[in-house]
């Protein structure tokens, strides 16, 4: 691939979550479920997945009895520390801004899903915190939504 495909991404191969793209743009470290303590994360056969990469279907299960369903890419992370589990993902610029468009908006409804990923892109370079070389946010309603699933093509395209 050259560096123009790189950047445009070819969004069907696995070239957008490679160390090739978060190189080239921003990198954005996003800690989901910040404000909500995770009890459990469980693989799709019922097991419960061990801390690290994440990859297939999982069932995130909150504190207070909710869960969620996430299809996990190995971008998506489950760590434990003293205060419970915890995960997180380093992402591209352009694959965060995809996701807080899957997360907060509608990616078919294409000028306001481009003006969110205006405002998304933009608040993230000028508000998140820095360290190791890359942004650091919450994904948080005080600050920016982010799904922990990977984005969608409608996103991706507004996104880019």
């Amino acid at each position: 691939k050259t560096a123009y495909e790189i950047y445009q991404c070819d969004w069907s191969s696995d070239v957008c979550s490679s160390d090739l793209a978060v190189a080239a743009q921003p990198c954005i470290e996003v800690e989901y479920f910040a404000r909500y303590p995770i009890r459990s994360v469980l693989r799709a056969d019922g097991s419960a997945a061990p801390p690290g990469p994440l990859n297939g279907r999982v069932r995130v299960f909150f504190a207070n009895d909710n869960a969620l369903p996430v299809d996990a890419t190995p971008a998506l992370v489950l760590n434990s520390d003293r205060d419970g589990w915890r995960l997180h993902a380093r992402l591209a610029l352009e694959d965060y801004v995809a996701r807080v468009v899957d997360r907060e908006g509608d990616a078919h409804e294409t000028a306001a899903a481009r003006a969110l990923a205006v405002a998304a892109r933009t608040y993230v370079l000028q508000n998140a915190g820095e360290a190791e070389g890359c942004r650091l946010i919450a994904d948080d309603s005080r600050t920016q939504r982010v799904s922990p699933n990977p984005p969608s093509a409608a996103a991706r395209a507004v996104a880019a």
